[in-house]
């Protein structure tokens, strides 16, 4: 105990569980000389490592999600896609479909992943999410799966803003934190999709640190200066979506798309063999042997 502080019991700690609206936690270091300092993360590095990890390799859309989606960009005059990264999923499809496609990123495997493609580069301020371009410079611009990452989303939104022209369109993602599954684990469980790299690894280093409702992200753009704002979803989802707050059942939310679409049968077995059974497996271990050192 520190200082005098007195001892509370369990229920105590149960109501304080259930009523504050922040959590406190006090640890002593077992060994080792105590951190003095803490280095600022290098930005470019990160989202270099970040592409080079393969981790992050989105399928390419089919036509139909594209059109849903890039719709209003189709045969747009010069256009931006604000965080690119290495061009997966849309790029190919929007660069054919306006006369001008250009991509900005903070990283430089981005930024000569794009040079080599033959598309405009633009480098992202880590620090004031600002491209080195005039005002109104484009006629759209896109902005997908990118605002939950970035620490002051705002203020990219606004660069974004600025880039445009009078009348210009915006065309951007973010995952939809309302959805049932995410709704699950945040009344059940506590948690927010963050998304980590390797979760078994490390279920800390989440990639995603904003989470969106969607009057959140009308907010965003209505804020940035953005004027007729329209919103709506485009990934089918199902209602065996929930059970991705399962844990270890998590990959039966895979189910459906394996049994309408067979030739990814063999992937869900995969899936279903390397996940679902080795955690479920350990989960029940672990349960048992915590059961028996520590009987009730």
């Amino acid at each position: 105990m520190a200082g005098n502080a007195s001892p509370r019991n369990c229920d105590d700690t149960m109501l304080e569980q259930q009523t504050s609206p922040r959590w406190k936690i006090t640890i002593h270091s077992c060994c080792g000389p105590r951190a003095s300092y803490i280095s600022r993360m290098n930005v470019e590095a990160f989202y270099d490592q970040y592409w080079a990890s393969g981790l992050h390799v989105s399928p390419e859309w089919e036509e139909k999600t594209f059109r849903r989606v890039l719709g209003p960009l189709i045969g747009c005059g010069r256009v931006l896609d604000y965080g690119c990264g290495l061009g997966h999923a849309h790029q190919k499809l929007l660069a054919h479909d306006v006369e001008g496609y250009a991509g900005a990123d903070v990283g430089p495997a981005a930024l000569g992943d794009l040079r080599r493609k033959g598309f405009g580069a633009f480098q992202i301020d880590p620090d004031k999410g600002t491209i080195d371009c005039a005002d109104g410079t484009f006629d759209g611009a896109t902005c997908s799966d990118v605002f939950e990452h970035l620490f002051d989303l705002l203020q990219s939104a606004r660069e974004l803003h600025r880039v445009l022209k009078p009348g210009g369109i915006l065309a951007a993602t973010v995952p939809n934190f309302g959805c049932r599954a995410w709704r699950l684990m945040a009344l059940l469980r506590a948690q927010v999709p963050s998304e980590p790299e390797g979760p078994r690894k490390n279920r800390f280093n989440g990639v995603h640190i904003r989470f969106f409702s969607v009057l959140m992200f009308k907010r965003l753009p209505r804020d940035a200066g953005f004027g007729y704002i329209t919103i709506g979803s485009y990934d089918d989802g199902t209602v065996w979506d929930v059970a991705k707050c399962a844990g270890p059942f998590s990959a039966i939310s895979f189910l459906p798309e394996s049994i309408s679409r067979p030739r990814s049968t063999s992937d869900f077995c995969k899936t279903f063999g390397r996940m679902f059974l080795p955690c479920a497996c350990g989960r029940l271990l672990t349960d048992q042997n915590h059961r028996y050192r520590h009987p009730p």
